[in-house]
């Protein structure tokens, strides 16, 4: 409707009452301008003219100001709305932006400490692989020495043991030459020489372990069945011949007759015995010297086989810990890598909430000014039905009339009677500033571009302008009385520069005018 905003907010009643007014406003402006043409008359002797039809131009252009501003205040409060609308989504924004920023923080904190604890974890892992390896290393060396100590034993007693073997082999080849005809004959000696009584004397003391027994009839008994002897000889353990054995062995070894050539001048069964003896007794002693390395020899292969066991031992268990260590360096870096993730993803967020903040904090005095444009749009809005009918009225009569009588006129009569009928205007029942009514008809944009073609830049000018603007806006030519042309130099700069109609040029004394 004609009245606007003003109006709406009052309802049905308060828009009937505010067109009630505005009409009569609008005849009080028709009259009193009617009026103004006379004094104009008398006093300057200028004559103005208001007609019927200068009314229904006030009633038109009333509706087009009236819509066109209420049209541009909306869309600027519009625009603006829509700036604080972003400006405050935009802090909601970074407010939850921090908030996410807080939770990446939280988890970068969490991804770090995890990491941590892998390093530390990694290097107590790390440090026991070491030891172990350390041990496997001693338990190495010990399995290497001991080895060594065995090879080294065995080789000593394997050659000390070959230099013995030929006294075994001889006394076997002696045992082997025993037969039943020489051992009969023995036998059958009433009274054998002496140095045979002390071939049977060693053999009761070695195979028999006669310890006082030794006569001829003993011995006699002892070799009583030849292979059973025999096989008493063979089975004989060499390696185990007790110490007094060899106690009494020794004596009778170092007789000059105990000699396997002086015995096979006496019975060559004699002979094949003593050697049996001699090199039997030369074998035990030669295993006896060996026996030590022997046994060393066993309890270095046991230290070995034990040294191996425990590096076998230890070998795995660095092994199970070199496993442990690489799952927990493969679960390092990929915690590593989620940790970097995060981090990046936190400094991602933590650059936008930056740039928001720093954004929204440099548009945080242009929002208070959107906010404060905003409410004076609103002010506008309200007082737009009188800012209009003072724009219109100006356009529509005072363009004939000087500058006193333009403001008498708008200011001291039209405003009052506004005011009067409390019709919404800029002001309010003030007296309104000089310009108001150019605030209605042109922008400041208007009045640049009017000056840039050349419209001088004083107030009268500025109003003729206006004045002209409205009645080609509503396509009108108005009258331009224009002695120095200037007025006419600039309106055809402004029609040329809006593609629009060149004005018609009436001259005093032009032909076809009278």
């Amino acid at each position: 409707g004609l009245g606007g905003p003003a109006a709406e907010a009052g309802g049905a009643e308060g828009e009937e009452e505010l067109l009630e007014n505005i009409c009569a406003h609008m005849a009080e402006v028709h009259v009193s301008a009617a009026q103004a043409c006379e004094d104009f008359r008398r006093q300057e002797g200028r004559h103005a003219a208001v007609t019927p039809a200068s009314f229904v131009e006030l009633v038109g252009l009333y509706g087009d100001l009236l819509g066109a501003r209420r049209a541009a205040a909306e869309c600027e409060a519009r625009k603006l709305g829509q700036g604080l609308g972003k400006l405050r989504s935009t802090k909601a924004e970074v407010a939850a932006m921090e908030a996410q920023l807080q939770v990446k923080m939280a988890s970068v904190a969490a991804e770090k400490a995890n990491v941590d604890a892998l390093l530390g974890e990694m290097g107590r892992q790390r440090s026991e692989v070491e030891r172990q390896q350390a041990l496997a290393d001693a338990e190495k060396s010990r399995a290497a020495a001991a080895a060594a100590e065995a090879a080294r034993l065995e080789e000593e007693a394997a050659e000390d043991l070959a230099l013995a073997r030929p006294a075994l082999e001889a006394a076997e080849d002696a045992v082997n030459c025993l037969n039943k005809a020489s051992m009969t004959e023995l036998k059958s000696l009433g009274k054998p020489p002496a140095a045979v009584v002390k071939v049977t004397t060693a053999l009761l003391i070695m195979v028999q372990h006669e310890k006082k027994n030794y006569s001829w009839d003993r011995a006699k008994r002892m070799m009583g069945k030849v292979e059973k002897f025999k096989e008493t000889l063979e089975d004989f353990d060499a390696e185990n011949i007790p110490d007094w054995v060899i106690e009494k062995m020794d004596p009778l070894l170092e007789d000059p007759e105990f000699d396997v050539e002086v015995m096979k001048t006496k019975s060559a069964a004699a002979a094949n015995m003593c050697m049996w003896v001699v090199n039997t007794i030369t074998y035990f002693k030669t295993y006896r010297r060996v026996q030590p390395l022997m046994e060393g020899l066993e309890q270095a292969k046991v230290i070995k086989a034990q040294a191996e066991a425990e590096l076998a031992k230890v070998r795995a268990a660095v092994a199970k810990l070199e496993e442990k260590l690489a799952k927990l360096q493969a679960t390092f870096v990929r915690a590593t890598g989620e940790k970097r993730a995060v981090e990046e993803e936190a400094e991602e967020v933590q650059r936008r909430v930056a740039l928001a903040d720093r954004l929204t904090r440099g548009l945080e005095s242009e929002g208070e000014r959107w906010a404060a444009e905003l409410a004076r749009l609103a002010e506008r809005r309200r007082a737009l039905p009188g800012d209009a009918l003072l724009g219109a009225a100006f356009a529509t009569y005072l363009g004939p009339f000087t500058a006193p009588f333009r403001r008498r006129l708008w200011r001291e009569h039209w405003a009052a009677d506004l005011a009067g009928r409390e019709v919404p205007c800029s002001e309010g029942p003030a007296a309104l500033a000089l310009t108001a009514p150019l605030a209605v008809l042109a922008t400041e944009a208007d009045l640049a571009g009017w000056r840039a073609h050349g419209l001088p830049s004083d107030p009268m000018s500025a109003e003729n302008a206006a004045v002209m603007a409205a009645a080609r806006a509503r396509g009108r030519w108005p009258l331009l009385v224009d002695p120095q042309l200037q007025g006419l130099a600039w309106v055809r700069k402004q029609e040329a520069a809006a593609g629009g109609q060149a004005p018609v040029e009436l001259r005093a004394g032009q032909r076809g005018l009278g």
